[in-house]
């Protein structure tokens, strides 16, 4: 690509910008009405304390010391657990709570600099608007930012990459990919995620080598400081890792894909997982405006930004390919960057429309970006009535978690069940317990245990728990006990969430409040637990 290509590309898209104003003044008016709108929603409607499953997790090792998670790199999201500690010392809130803010303050972060981008590539308002409204209103994002989940922190960081990107190709100021390499190397001490956007920063690089042959070794230095820093977190975990395994490849491993190895690598089931993608992508986007990302996709790569076009219809092939093919129960969580990428191709075609002198039109599509949020509230009781038994949502039953409303509303707010459900259950057992439960139960029992110091006494029969305050023992003997005792208990009396050593055994299960106690088991349990 010569020089003048790249400087022809802070040319606009459709000709003039935004409200025919200054651009600069334009852009950062939407960045601050979009950070204000996310937070208004996403910290209006966000969880005010405990969460099951990985949110649990999550809120789980950030009141724990230490940054390893199950002993991996692949799953201790360094950013984003020093980010909540931070503001549990900041803020007189606890730990559960500093994860579910995180989340919601790098959601609306996210709805901000994809305001900005997309002010950037059209030059309506109503364009704008119903790019910027169908983002915010997406399910899983707006699910994920009331949550303590780290996708939101990727989202964020992935966006400001693309503000950098686009100062780079407008100013090629050192300063703009000093900023952009940073930015990636944070995306990758928050989650290896990150990773996927790289080859096609190379394929930039190769097209920019004769643009800026004269700048390549500084800039070359430039970037590589600037993501080293932005990665030091994360290498430091690795440093400490390999001095600890003394295996660089077993670090390599840890970090890339620990034990998920097969899910990383899957080619297999693609029709159900397509399948479950395209579905998802339908409760994200309930619209027919979505159908305007295709002209967009079109628009896009016509237009003369040809660097930011191979950016996000890059991007969007690299984060959507990964998703769509990773085999793991919450697939739809890493759909999410796919879909920033469709909002700004929907804004894009939404442009090409030139609605802004048919207010009608305008008023159309911005009423129909914005129909989320009743499709969420109405999907619930439509879908108990005419499909109770749908197999397109997670169909397992827990105390306190309605399985309709808890997958399909996005919103948080006032949610207690998993506290509730962790106190009643901790107060029901008997004196020193064994209690078999899954990941998804064991972490909010666990929290309460560390952060409220109630019943202590009860092990949980778990592999990734901490409770360093119990003698150390062999677990086998504890479970042995109990069960000699009929203290053994169990979250469910579904086979597939039952530790491993017993999903298989003959077994007697008895109701005892949210849990089951086991009465007998046919031969002696050996080996380790799992879930």
């Amino acid at each position: 690509m010569r020089a003048k290509a790249v400087n022809d590309e802070s040319t606009q898209l459709t000709g003039s910008s935004v409200g025919q104003g200054d651009r600069h003044s334009n852009r950062m008016r939407a960045w601050v009405l979009g950070l204000s709108a996310g937070l208004l929603l996403y910290g209006g409607t966000v969880a005010p304390g405990l969460l099951w499953g990985d949110s649990g997790e999550a809120q789980l090792q950030i009141a724990l010391d230490g940054w390893y998670v199950n002993g991996e790199i692949v799953r201790s999201h360094v950013l984003y657990f020093g980010f909540a500690r931070f503001l549990c010392w900041l803020l007189p809130v606890k730990s559960a709570l500093a994860g579910n803010l995180t989340a919601a303050l790098a959601g609306a972060l996210t709805i901000a600099n994809i305001a900005w981008l997309i002010t950037y590539l059209v030059r309506s308002i109503p364009a704008v608007i119903c790019g910027t409204a169908l983002l915010l209103f997406s399910h899983t994002l707006w699910q994920l930012s009331t949550s303590a989940e780290v996708v939101t922190t990727t989202t964020a960081l992935m966006s400001a990459e693309l503000v950098f990107f686009v100062k780079l190709i407008e100013t090629r100021r050192t300063r703009w990919l000093a900023a952009l390499a940073f930015a990636s190397g944070l995306g990758v001490s928050n989650h290896n995620f990150a990773l996927l956007i790289w080859p096609v920063y190379a394929v930039l690089i190769i097209a920019w080598r004769s643009a800026w042959s004269g700048d390549r070794i500084q800039k070359g230095a430039t970037t590589i400081g600037c993501l080293v820093l932005g990665m030091g977190p994360v290498l430091a975990l690795c440093v400490d890792d390999y001095l600890t395994r003394g295996s660089l490849g077993g670090t390599f491993e840890s970090f890339l894909v620990g034990h998920y190895e097969h899910k990383v690598s899957n080619i297999g089931s693609l029709g159900s997982l397509a399948f479950r993608s395209i579905a998802m992508t339908g409760l994200n986007f309930p619209t027919p405006v979505v159908l305007l990302a295709l002209p967009g996709v079109w628009r896009l790569a016509r237009c003369g930004r040809r660097s930011l076009a191979v950016l996000l219809i890059g991007g969007l092939v690299m984060y959507g390919g990964f998703a769509v093919r990773y085999n793991v129960p919450d697939q739809h969580t890493f759909l999410v960057p796919a879909y920033i990428y469709v909002a700004v191709l929907v804004a894009v075609g939404v442009d090409g429309w030139r609605v802004a002198g048919r207010r009608w039109a305008a008023y159309v599509l911005i009423a129909l970006s914005g129909v989320g949020p009743v499709v969420y509230a109405a999907a619930p009781s439509i879908l108990r009535s005419v499909a109770p038994d749908t197999k397109l949502m997670p169909t397992r039953r827990v105390s306190y978690r309605e399985r309709f409303s808890w997958f399909i509303h996005p919103w948080r707010v006032g949610y207690d069940g998993a506290a509730r459900y962790a106190r009643e259950t901790l107060e029901a057992l008997p004196d020193d317990a064994v209690l078999g439960v899954d990941t998804t139960l064991a972490a909010p029992i666990n929290y309460v245990q560390l952060t409220e110091a109630l019943r202590r006494d009860v092990r949980l029969d778990c592999r990734f728990v901490r409770q360093d305050w119990l003698s150390e023992r062999d677990l086998k003997t504890a479970r042995d006990e109990a069960l000699a005792a009929d203290k053994y208990f169990v979250g469910s009396d579904v086979p597939r969430y039952l530790p491993k050593w017993l999903r298989h055994r003959s077994m007697q299960l008895v109701a005892h409040g949210h849990v089951f106690r086991v009465t007998s088991v046919r031969s002696e349990p050996d080996g380790e637990a799992g879930e």
